[in-house]
Protein backbone atom coordinates (compact mmCIF):
# COMPACT_ATOMS: atom_id res chain seq x y z
CA UNK A 1 0.00 0.00 0.00
CA UNK A 2 2.85 2.50 1.02
CA UNK A 3 4.20 1.73 -3.05
CA UNK A 4 0.93 2.98 -4.14
CA UNK A 5 0.61 6.31 -2.32
CA UNK A 6 4.02 6.51 -2.88
CA UNK A 7 4.15 5.97 -6.85
CA UNK A 8 0.73 8.18 -6.47
CA UNK A 9 2.38 11.10 -4.79
CA UNK A 10 5.28 10.99 -7.29
CA UNK A 11 2.33 11.54 -10.19
CA UNK A 12 0.62 14.25 -8.47
CA UNK A 13 4.15 15.83 -7.88
CA UNK A 14 4.46 16.16 -11.70
CA UNK A 15 1.01 17.36 -12.26
CA UNK A 16 -0.15 14.20 -13.77
CA UNK A 17 0.99 12.33 -16.45
CA UNK A 18 -0.05 13.16 -20.40
CA UNK A 19 -0.43 9.64 -22.33
CA UNK A 20 -2.14 9.26 -25.67
CA UNK A 21 -5.80 8.56 -25.64
CA UNK A 22 -6.97 4.85 -26.25
CA UNK A 23 -10.32 2.82 -25.96
CA UNK A 24 -9.16 1.78 -22.00
CA UNK A 25 -7.54 5.58 -21.43
CA UNK A 26 -10.03 8.57 -22.84
CA UNK A 27 -10.50 12.09 -21.80
CA UNK A 28 -11.47 12.48 -18.08
CA UNK A 29 -14.56 14.27 -18.30
CA UNK A 30 -14.49 15.02 -14.67
CA UNK A 31 -10.90 17.01 -14.46
CA UNK A 32 -11.89 20.45 -15.41
CA UNK A 33 -8.05 22.03 -15.65
CA UNK A 34 -6.04 24.06 -18.81
CA UNK A 35 -4.53 21.74 -20.84
CA UNK A 36 -6.43 18.87 -20.29
CA UNK A 37 -5.84 17.65 -24.03
CA UNK A 38 -3.16 19.28 -25.60
CA UNK A 39 -1.86 18.90 -29.47
CA UNK A 40 2.25 18.05 -29.55
CA UNK A 41 4.66 19.81 -32.34
CA UNK A 42 4.14 17.02 -34.47
CA UNK A 43 0.56 16.43 -34.28
CA UNK A 44 -0.15 14.09 -31.84
CA UNK A 45 -2.82 14.36 -29.11
CA UNK A 46 -2.38 13.73 -25.78
CA UNK A 47 -4.54 13.62 -22.98
CA UNK A 48 -3.65 14.20 -18.86
CA UNK A 49 -3.98 11.66 -16.99
CA UNK A 50 -4.58 12.77 -12.74
CA UNK A 51 -3.17 10.52 -9.91
CA UNK A 52 -6.54 8.83 -9.27
CA UNK A 53 -6.77 7.91 -12.72
CA UNK A 54 -3.54 6.55 -13.29
CA UNK A 55 -3.92 4.52 -10.15
CA UNK A 56 -7.40 3.09 -10.40
CA UNK A 57 -5.72 1.79 -14.43
CA UNK A 58 -2.74 0.06 -12.22
CA UNK A 59 -4.90 -1.84 -9.41
CA UNK A 60 -7.56 -2.69 -12.55
CA UNK A 61 -4.52 -4.15 -14.39
CA UNK A 62 -3.01 -6.09 -11.71
CA UNK A 63 0.17 -4.26 -11.31
CA UNK A 64 -0.33 -3.00 -7.66
CA UNK A 65 -1.99 -4.14 -4.58
CA UNK A 66 -6.07 -5.23 -5.38
CA UNK A 67 -7.89 -2.38 -4.33
CA UNK A 68 -8.87 1.86 -5.55
CA UNK A 69 -9.07 5.48 -4.46
CA UNK A 70 -11.99 6.41 -3.03
CA UNK A 71 -13.25 9.72 -1.11
CA UNK A 72 -16.11 11.29 0.19
CA UNK A 73 -16.31 14.24 -2.44
CA UNK A 74 -15.17 12.47 -5.67
CA UNK A 75 -14.68 14.13 -9.11
CA UNK A 76 -16.17 10.79 -10.68
CA UNK A 77 -18.90 9.22 -9.64
CA UNK A 78 -16.95 5.84 -9.72
CA UNK A 79 -14.65 6.45 -7.26
CA UNK A 80 -17.42 7.12 -4.73
CA UNK A 81 -16.85 4.98 -1.06
CA UNK A 82 -19.02 1.85 -1.06
CA UNK A 83 -20.61 1.33 2.95
CA UNK A 84 -17.42 -0.12 4.03
CA UNK A 85 -15.16 2.59 2.94
CA UNK A 86 -17.32 5.17 3.79
CA UNK A 87 -17.24 3.98 7.40
CA UNK A 88 -13.73 3.45 6.96
CA UNK A 89 -13.53 7.45 6.07
CA UNK A 90 -15.37 8.69 8.78
CA UNK A 91 -12.75 7.09 11.24
CA UNK A 92 -10.21 8.73 9.06
CA UNK A 93 -11.61 11.95 9.94
CA UNK A 94 -11.98 11.31 12.96
CA UNK A 95 -8.25 10.62 13.63
CA UNK A 96 -7.13 7.19 13.22
CA UNK A 97 -3.98 6.68 11.32
CA UNK A 98 -5.16 3.62 9.49
CA UNK A 99 -8.42 1.62 9.43
CA UNK A 100 -7.85 -2.36 9.23
CA UNK A 101 -10.54 -4.86 9.47
CA UNK A 102 -11.25 -8.56 8.70
CA UNK A 103 -13.69 -9.34 5.66
CA UNK A 104 -14.69 -11.56 3.22
CA UNK A 105 -13.65 -10.99 -0.44
CA UNK A 106 -14.85 -13.40 -3.17
CA UNK A 107 -16.58 -15.87 -0.64
CA UNK A 108 -12.66 -15.95 1.38
CA UNK A 109 -11.20 -14.77 4.02
CA UNK A 110 -9.27 -11.52 3.94
CA UNK A 111 -8.06 -8.17 5.50
CA UNK A 112 -8.84 -4.85 4.15
CA UNK A 113 -7.23 -2.20 5.13
CA UNK A 114 -7.76 1.87 4.28
CA UNK A 115 -4.86 4.58 4.10
CA UNK A 116 -5.35 7.89 4.54
CA UNK A 117 -4.55 10.46 1.26
CA UNK A 118 -3.90 13.82 2.42
CA UNK A 119 -4.27 17.26 0.19
CA UNK A 120 -0.83 18.34 -1.13
CA UNK A 121 0.38 21.46 -2.52
CA UNK A 122 0.04 19.73 -6.02
CA UNK A 123 -3.79 17.92 -5.10
CA UNK A 124 -5.21 21.46 -5.66
CA UNK A 125 -5.03 21.90 -9.18
CA UNK A 126 -7.09 19.44 -9.87
CA UNK A 127 -9.48 19.40 -6.05
CA UNK A 128 -8.67 22.96 -5.48
CA UNK A 129 -12.58 24.14 -6.68
CA UNK A 130 -13.81 21.52 -4.20
CA UNK A 131 -12.16 23.58 -1.18
CA UNK A 132 -10.14 21.05 -0.02
CA UNK A 133 -6.74 23.26 2.02
CA UNK A 134 -3.11 21.47 2.80
CA UNK A 135 -3.29 18.53 5.00
CA UNK A 136 -7.09 17.82 4.62
CA UNK A 137 -8.08 14.21 4.34
CA UNK A 138 -8.94 14.11 0.83
CA UNK A 139 -9.77 10.62 0.56
CA UNK A 140 -8.38 7.23 0.93
CA UNK A 141 -6.74 4.19 -0.89
CA UNK A 142 -8.52 0.88 0.20
CA UNK A 143 -6.66 -2.53 -1.04
CA UNK A 144 -8.11 -6.02 0.27
CA UNK A 145 -5.18 -8.63 0.99
CA UNK A 146 -6.80 -12.80 1.19
CA UNK A 147 -5.79 -14.16 4.80
CA UNK A 148 -5.90 -17.97 4.01
CA UNK A 149 -4.15 -18.81 7.19
CA UNK A 150 -7.32 -17.13 8.70
CA UNK A 151 -9.92 -19.55 7.58
CA UNK A 152 -8.57 -22.30 10.13
CA UNK A 153 -9.01 -19.97 12.81
CA UNK A 154 -12.38 -19.40 11.52
CA UNK A 155 -13.44 -23.02 11.34
CA UNK A 156 -12.29 -23.86 14.82
CA UNK A 157 -14.45 -20.93 15.86
CA UNK A 158 -17.56 -22.45 14.42
CA UNK A 159 -16.41 -26.00 15.66
CA UNK A 160 -16.29 -23.76 19.60
CA UNK A 161 -19.82 -22.52 18.74
CA UNK A 162 -21.03 -26.10 17.93
CA UNK A 163 -19.69 -28.03 20.78
CA UNK A 164 -21.19 -24.80 23.18
CA UNK A 165 -24.19 -24.82 21.56
CA UNK A 166 -24.34 -28.75 21.96
CA UNK A 167 -23.79 -28.46 25.34
CA UNK A 168 -26.98 -26.22 26.13
CA UNK A 169 -28.81 -28.85 24.42
CA UNK A 170 -27.72 -31.57 26.17
CA UNK A 171 -28.76 -29.75 29.60
CA UNK A 172 -32.06 -28.31 28.23
CA UNK A 173 -32.95 -31.81 27.04
CA UNK A 174 -31.72 -33.27 30.23
CA UNK A 175 -33.69 -30.58 32.47
CA UNK A 176 -36.80 -31.35 30.67
CA UNK A 177 -36.28 -35.21 31.36
CA UNK A 178 -35.68 -34.60 34.79
CA UNK A 179 -39.38 -32.71 34.62
CA UNK A 180 -40.99 -35.43 32.83
CA UNK A 181 -39.97 -37.88 35.45
CA UNK A 182 -40.71 -35.47 38.89
CA UNK A 183 -43.35 -37.97 40.37
CA UNK A 184 -40.49 -40.77 40.20
CA UNK A 185 -39.17 -42.28 42.98
CA UNK A 186 -36.19 -40.89 44.30
CA UNK A 187 -34.62 -43.58 43.21
CA UNK A 188 -35.38 -42.77 39.72
CA UNK A 189 -34.54 -39.31 40.54
CA UNK A 190 -31.18 -39.97 41.51
CA UNK A 191 -30.29 -42.22 38.79
CA UNK A 192 -31.33 -38.97 36.08
CA UNK A 193 -29.35 -36.78 38.07
CA UNK A 194 -26.48 -39.11 38.06
CA UNK A 195 -27.07 -39.31 34.39
CA UNK A 196 -27.14 -35.85 33.90
CA UNK A 197 -24.26 -34.83 35.57
CA UNK A 198 -21.99 -37.66 33.61
CA UNK A 199 -23.63 -36.31 30.16
CA UNK A 200 -22.31 -32.74 31.42
CA UNK A 201 -19.21 -33.81 32.82
CA UNK A 202 -18.44 -35.55 29.51
CA UNK A 203 -19.04 -32.67 27.07
CA UNK A 204 -17.11 -30.04 29.67
CA UNK A 205 -14.33 -33.18 29.25
CA UNK A 206 -14.22 -33.21 25.58
CA UNK A 207 -15.05 -29.79 24.58
CA UNK A 208 -12.57 -28.00 22.53
CA UNK A 209 -12.46 -24.68 24.51
CA UNK A 210 -10.03 -25.44 27.62
CA UNK A 211 -11.95 -24.90 30.70
CA UNK A 212 -10.74 -23.81 34.15
CA UNK A 213 -12.40 -24.20 37.33
CA UNK A 214 -10.42 -21.44 39.97
CA UNK A 215 -11.85 -21.53 44.06
CA UNK A 216 -11.60 -18.30 45.60
CA UNK A 217 -7.96 -19.12 46.69
CA UNK A 218 -7.10 -18.93 43.22
CA UNK A 219 -6.01 -22.73 43.29
CA UNK A 220 -7.15 -24.53 39.98
CA UNK A 221 -10.02 -27.07 41.10
CA UNK A 222 -10.90 -28.57 37.27
CA UNK A 223 -9.46 -28.67 34.17
CA UNK A 224 -10.48 -30.49 30.89
CA UNK A 225 -8.76 -32.04 28.61
CA UNK A 226 -8.46 -29.19 26.66
CA UNK A 227 -7.09 -26.87 29.15
CA UNK A 228 -4.26 -29.22 29.86
CA UNK A 229 -3.46 -30.31 26.32
CA UNK A 230 -3.01 -26.07 26.13
CA UNK A 231 -0.63 -25.92 28.66
CA UNK A 232 1.29 -29.48 28.28
CA UNK A 233 0.32 -30.58 31.47
CA UNK A 234 -1.49 -33.96 33.08
CA UNK A 235 -4.51 -33.44 34.74
CA UNK A 236 -2.92 -34.90 38.13
CA UNK A 237 0.06 -31.85 37.98
CA UNK A 238 -1.86 -28.88 36.91
CA UNK A 239 -5.03 -29.69 39.81
CA UNK A 240 -4.21 -26.97 43.21
CA UNK A 241 -1.78 -25.20 40.85
CA UNK A 242 -2.29 -21.26 41.76
CA UNK A 243 -3.37 -19.59 39.20
CA UNK A 244 -0.67 -17.00 38.88
CA UNK A 245 1.83 -19.88 38.27
CA UNK A 246 -0.29 -19.96 34.78
CA UNK A 247 -0.55 -16.19 34.31
CA UNK A 248 2.74 -14.96 34.67
CA UNK A 249 1.44 -11.14 34.35
CA UNK A 250 -1.15 -12.23 37.17
CA UNK A 251 0.99 -12.51 40.65
CA UNK A 252 -0.65 -14.26 43.37
CA UNK A 253 -0.85 -10.87 45.39
CA UNK A 254 -3.25 -9.40 43.11
CA UNK A 255 -5.54 -12.36 43.09
CA UNK A 256 -7.67 -10.74 45.71
CA UNK A 257 -8.38 -7.88 43.55
CA UNK A 258 -9.46 -9.56 40.63
CA UNK A 259 -11.69 -12.00 42.49
CA UNK A 260 -13.42 -9.15 44.23
CA UNK A 261 -14.11 -7.44 40.60
CA UNK A 262 -14.93 -10.67 38.96
CA UNK A 263 -17.79 -11.46 42.40
CA UNK A 264 -19.43 -7.79 41.64
CA UNK A 265 -19.72 -8.19 38.33
CA UNK A 266 -20.56 -11.54 38.00
CA UNK A 267 -18.53 -11.96 34.62
CA UNK A 268 -15.12 -10.33 33.08
CA UNK A 269 -13.68 -10.33 29.71
CA UNK A 270 -9.90 -9.70 28.93
CA UNK A 271 -6.35 -10.68 27.49
CA UNK A 272 -4.10 -12.16 28.96
CA UNK A 273 -0.45 -14.35 28.30
CA UNK A 274 -0.39 -17.72 29.83
CA UNK A 275 2.85 -19.83 30.55
CA UNK A 276 3.03 -23.79 29.53
CA UNK A 277 4.88 -26.14 31.22
CA UNK A 278 7.50 -25.79 28.87
CA UNK A 279 8.09 -22.12 29.85
CA UNK A 280 7.07 -20.80 26.58
CA UNK A 281 3.79 -17.89 26.69
CA UNK A 282 1.58 -17.38 24.43
CA UNK A 283 -1.78 -15.01 23.71
CA UNK A 284 -5.57 -15.76 25.11
CA UNK A 285 -8.61 -14.13 25.36
CA UNK A 286 -10.35 -15.39 29.24
CA UNK A 287 -14.04 -15.32 29.85
CA UNK A 288 -14.03 -15.14 33.69
CA UNK A 289 -17.35 -16.56 35.21
CA UNK A 290 -18.48 -15.95 38.88
CA UNK A 291 -20.27 -19.33 40.17
CA UNK A 292 -21.58 -19.78 43.78
CA UNK A 293 -22.44 -23.96 43.49
CA UNK A 294 -23.14 -25.93 47.06
CA UNK A 295 -22.00 -23.50 49.29
CA UNK A 296 -18.91 -22.68 46.94
CA UNK A 297 -17.60 -19.95 44.72
CA UNK A 298 -15.61 -20.31 41.56
CA UNK A 299 -14.00 -18.60 38.82
CA UNK A 300 -15.13 -20.70 35.65
CA UNK A 301 -12.81 -19.46 32.92
CA UNK A 302 -13.48 -20.68 29.35
CA UNK A 303 -10.10 -19.59 27.42
CA UNK A 304 -9.52 -19.21 23.65
CA UNK A 305 -5.80 -19.02 22.35
CA UNK A 306 -5.26 -15.97 20.38
CA UNK A 307 -1.84 -17.01 19.08
CA UNK A 308 -3.25 -17.54 15.45
CA UNK A 309 -4.61 -13.70 15.65
CA UNK A 310 -1.36 -12.51 16.77
CA UNK A 311 1.05 -14.00 13.84
CA UNK A 312 -1.81 -12.63 11.45
CA UNK A 313 -1.32 -9.20 12.90
CA UNK A 314 2.14 -9.29 13.13
CA UNK A 315 2.35 -10.54 9.54
CA UNK A 316 0.35 -7.76 8.50
CA UNK A 317 2.61 -4.85 10.39
CA UNK A 318 5.77 -7.15 8.99
CA UNK A 319 4.37 -6.25 4.89
CA UNK A 320 3.73 -2.83 5.86
CA UNK A 321 7.21 -1.99 7.07
CA UNK A 322 8.54 -3.98 4.04
CA UNK A 323 6.24 -1.86 1.18
CA UNK A 324 7.22 1.51 3.29
CA UNK A 325 11.02 0.44 2.75
CA UNK A 326 10.12 -0.09 -0.79
CA UNK A 327 8.61 3.07 -1.46
CA UNK A 328 11.82 4.84 0.56
CA UNK A 329 14.16 2.25 -1.56
CA UNK A 330 12.30 3.94 -5.14
CA UNK A 331 13.17 7.22 -3.56
CA UNK A 332 16.48 6.10 -2.74
CA UNK A 333 17.29 5.38 -5.95
CA UNK A 334 16.00 8.17 -8.18
CA UNK A 335 18.35 10.32 -5.40
CA UNK A 336 21.67 8.92 -5.32
CA UNK A 337 24.43 9.85 -7.34
CA UNK A 338 26.68 7.19 -6.84
CA UNK A 339 26.83 3.85 -5.41
CA UNK A 340 28.03 4.75 -1.85
CA UNK A 341 25.41 6.96 -1.71
CA UNK A 342 22.94 4.50 -2.42
CA UNK A 343 24.51 1.85 -0.43
CA UNK A 344 24.21 4.02 2.69
CA UNK A 345 20.70 4.94 1.80
CA UNK A 346 19.42 0.99 1.62
CA UNK A 347 21.48 0.03 5.13
CA UNK A 348 19.58 3.27 6.68
CA UNK A 349 15.85 2.51 5.28
CA UNK A 350 16.14 -0.93 6.19
CA UNK A 351 16.97 -0.49 9.82
CA UNK A 352 15.05 2.36 10.27
CA UNK A 353 11.49 1.31 8.18
CA UNK A 354 11.68 -2.31 7.77
CA UNK A 355 12.80 -2.73 11.24
CA UNK A 356 15.28 -4.97 10.95
CA UNK A 357 17.58 -5.37 13.96
CA UNK A 358 21.29 -4.78 11.55
CA UNK A 359 21.50 -4.60 7.68
CA UNK A 360 24.99 -4.66 5.40
CA UNK A 361 25.85 -4.80 2.27
CA UNK A 362 29.11 -6.78 1.26
CA UNK A 363 31.01 -6.56 -1.94
CA UNK A 364 32.82 -9.70 -3.49
CA UNK A 365 36.17 -8.88 -4.62
CA UNK A 366 36.96 -11.18 -7.81
CA UNK A 367 40.23 -11.98 -6.85
CA UNK A 368 40.33 -13.21 -3.26
CA UNK A 369 36.28 -13.83 -3.31
CA UNK A 370 36.41 -12.25 -0.01
CA UNK A 371 33.42 -9.82 0.63
CA UNK A 372 33.94 -6.98 2.38
CA UNK A 373 31.51 -4.86 4.18
CA UNK A 374 30.63 -1.80 2.06
CA UNK A 375 27.74 -0.01 4.01
CA UNK A 376 25.89 -0.85 7.19
CA UNK A 377 23.60 0.09 9.68
CA UNK A 378 21.55 -0.75 13.02
CA UNK A 379 22.47 -2.29 16.71
CA UNK A 380 25.30 -4.41 16.44
CA UNK A 381 27.07 -3.24 13.94
CA UNK A 382 30.35 -4.14 16.09
CA UNK A 383 29.47 -7.65 14.20
CA UNK A 384 31.10 -6.46 11.19
CA UNK A 385 34.81 -5.92 13.31
CA UNK A 386 37.18 -8.23 11.74
CA UNK A 387 34.17 -10.82 9.86
CA UNK A 388 35.43 -13.14 7.50
CA UNK A 389 32.89 -14.00 5.31
CA UNK A 390 33.82 -15.64 1.44
CA UNK A 391 32.44 -16.33 -1.75
CA UNK A 392 34.37 -19.02 -2.22
CA UNK A 393 32.85 -22.75 -2.24
CA UNK A 394 35.90 -24.36 -0.47
CA UNK A 395 36.45 -22.18 2.16
CA UNK A 396 34.77 -22.58 5.73
CA UNK A 397 33.71 -18.52 5.51
CA UNK A 398 31.77 -19.51 2.26
CA UNK A 399 29.04 -21.86 2.84
CA UNK A 400 27.05 -19.15 5.34
CA UNK A 401 23.72 -17.14 3.41
CA UNK A 402 26.08 -14.77 1.63
CA UNK A 403 28.80 -17.17 0.53
CA UNK A 404 26.19 -18.98 -1.34
CA UNK A 405 24.21 -16.20 -2.59
CA UNK A 406 26.57 -14.79 -4.04
CA UNK A 407 27.23 -18.22 -6.20
CA UNK A 408 24.04 -18.94 -6.92
CA UNK A 409 22.58 -15.61 -7.43
CA UNK A 410 19.52 -15.97 -5.61
CA UNK A 411 18.62 -15.84 -1.59
CA UNK A 412 19.28 -17.31 1.39
CA UNK A 413 17.98 -17.90 4.35
CA UNK A 414 18.99 -19.15 8.30
CA UNK A 415 15.53 -19.18 9.61
CA UNK A 416 17.00 -20.39 13.01
CA UNK A 417 20.96 -18.39 13.43
CA UNK A 418 22.05 -20.26 15.88
CA UNK A 419 20.21 -23.62 14.77
CA UNK A 420 21.98 -24.27 11.76
CA UNK A 421 25.49 -25.09 10.48
CA UNK A 422 25.83 -23.32 7.73
CA UNK A 423 26.21 -19.91 9.82
CA UNK A 424 28.24 -22.40 12.72
CA UNK A 425 32.06 -20.36 11.75
CA UNK A 426 29.98 -16.85 13.43
CA UNK A 427 27.63 -18.38 16.23
CA UNK A 428 30.29 -16.90 19.24
CA UNK A 429 30.71 -13.93 17.03
CA UNK A 430 26.66 -13.57 17.11
CA UNK A 431 26.03 -14.37 20.58
CA UNK A 432 25.91 -11.26 22.16
CA UNK A 433 23.92 -9.39 19.18
CA UNK A 434 20.16 -11.51 19.40
CA UNK A 435 20.43 -12.49 15.72
CA UNK A 436 18.05 -15.24 15.38
CA UNK A 437 17.50 -15.33 11.74
CA UNK A 438 19.23 -13.47 8.52
CA UNK A 439 18.87 -13.74 4.88
CA UNK A 440 21.36 -12.73 1.94
CA UNK A 441 20.04 -11.33 -1.39
CA UNK A 442 22.15 -10.79 -4.47
CA UNK A 443 22.75 -7.30 -5.67
CA UNK A 444 23.75 -7.72 -9.54
CA UNK A 445 25.35 -5.54 -12.18
CA UNK A 446 24.94 -6.24 -15.29
CA UNK A 447 23.23 -9.60 -14.32
CA UNK A 448 26.13 -10.83 -12.39
CA UNK A 449 26.16 -10.88 -8.59
CA UNK A 450 28.40 -8.36 -7.24
CA UNK A 451 27.78 -8.60 -3.28
CA UNK A 452 24.93 -9.25 -1.17
CA UNK A 453 22.42 -7.07 1.13
CA UNK A 454 22.26 -9.12 4.26
CA UNK A 455 19.69 -8.71 7.06
CA UNK A 456 19.36 -9.74 10.49
CA UNK A 457 16.12 -9.97 13.00
CA UNK A 458 15.90 -10.78 16.37
CA UNK A 459 12.78 -13.27 15.97
CA UNK A 460 13.19 -17.23 14.60
CA UNK A 461 11.84 -17.95 11.90
CA UNK A 462 11.12 -14.39 10.53
CA UNK A 463 11.56 -14.31 6.72
CA UNK A 464 8.34 -15.10 5.83
CA UNK A 465 7.70 -15.61 1.70
CA UNK A 466 5.68 -12.48 1.57
CA UNK A 467 8.92 -11.20 3.17
CA UNK A 468 11.03 -12.80 0.69
CA UNK A 469 9.15 -11.95 -2.28
CA UNK A 470 9.05 -8.15 -2.02
CA UNK A 471 12.55 -8.26 -0.36
CA UNK A 472 13.82 -10.08 -3.49
CA UNK A 473 11.73 -7.05 -5.73
CA UNK A 474 13.82 -4.28 -3.43
CA UNK A 475 17.29 -5.73 -4.01
CA UNK A 476 16.22 -6.51 -7.98
CA UNK A 477 15.41 -2.67 -7.73
CA UNK A 478 18.43 -1.84 -6.61
CA UNK A 479 20.06 -3.91 -9.54
CA UNK A 480 18.54 -2.33 -11.83
CA UNK A 481 20.00 1.51 -10.39
CA UNK A 482 23.39 0.19 -10.51
CA UNK A 483 23.22 -0.77 -13.95
CA UNK A 484 21.49 2.76 -14.50
CA UNK A 485 24.51 4.28 -12.64
CA UNK A 486 27.33 2.45 -15.43
CA UNK A 487 25.46 3.58 -18.13
CA UNK A 488 24.87 7.05 -17.30
CA UNK A 489 28.86 6.75 -16.52
CA UNK A 490 29.47 5.40 -19.43
CA UNK A 491 27.84 8.22 -21.45
CA UNK A 492 29.87 10.56 -19.61
CA UNK A 493 32.84 9.04 -20.33
CA UNK A 494 31.69 9.30 -24.12
CA UNK A 495 30.38 12.85 -24.24
CA UNK A 496 34.16 13.57 -22.50
CA UNK A 497 36.03 11.57 -25.30
CA UNK A 498 33.59 13.48 -27.83
CA UNK A 499 34.61 17.08 -26.56
CA UNK A 500 38.45 16.38 -26.12
CA UNK A 501 38.94 14.92 -29.69
CA UNK A 502 36.79 17.78 -30.62
CA UNK A 503 39.08 20.32 -28.85
CA UNK A 504 42.12 18.46 -30.31
CA UNK A 505 40.48 18.69 -33.91
CA UNK A 506 40.47 22.51 -33.26
CA UNK A 507 43.68 22.62 -31.87
CA UNK A 508 45.28 20.90 -35.25
CA UNK A 509 42.74 23.09 -37.57
CA UNK A 510 44.05 26.01 -35.34
CA UNK A 511 48.20 24.94 -36.38
CA UNK A 512 47.47 24.26 -39.87
CA UNK A 513 45.87 27.62 -39.93
CA UNK A 514 49.01 28.92 -38.54
CA UNK A 515 51.45 27.57 -41.19
CA UNK A 516 49.21 28.28 -44.23
CA UNK A 517 49.93 31.78 -43.81
CA UNK A 518 54.08 31.33 -43.16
Amino acid sequence: MQTDIGFRHWVASHGGVYVAPDAQTSPNPYLNVPDRDVVTTNGKHLTLMNPAYVLRQLMQSGFVARGRITSMKPLNPENAPDEWERQALLRLEQGEAEVTEKVLSDGKAAVRVMAPIRVEQSCLTCHGDQGYKVGDLRGGIDVTIPLEKSDEFASKEIQRLAINHAIFWILVMSGIGLIWNIGKSHIRQHELLTKKHLITQFSIDRAEEPVYWINESGLLSYVNNSACSLLGYAESEILNLHASELNPDHPRDKWAEHWGILKENGFIRFDAILKRKDGSTFPVEISANYLSHDGQEFDVAFVRDMSSHKESKIKIAHLTDIYAALSQTNKAIIRSKSRQELFDAIVRISVNFGHFRMAWIGLVDDATQAITPAAWAGEGIAYLDGLNVSADVDSPYGQGPSGQCIRAGEYRVAENFFGTQITAPWHQRAASFNFNSSAAFPLKNQGKPIGTLSLYSDTPEFFTADLIELLTEMTDEISFALDRMDLEASHRQHEAEQKELVERLMASNTELERFAYV
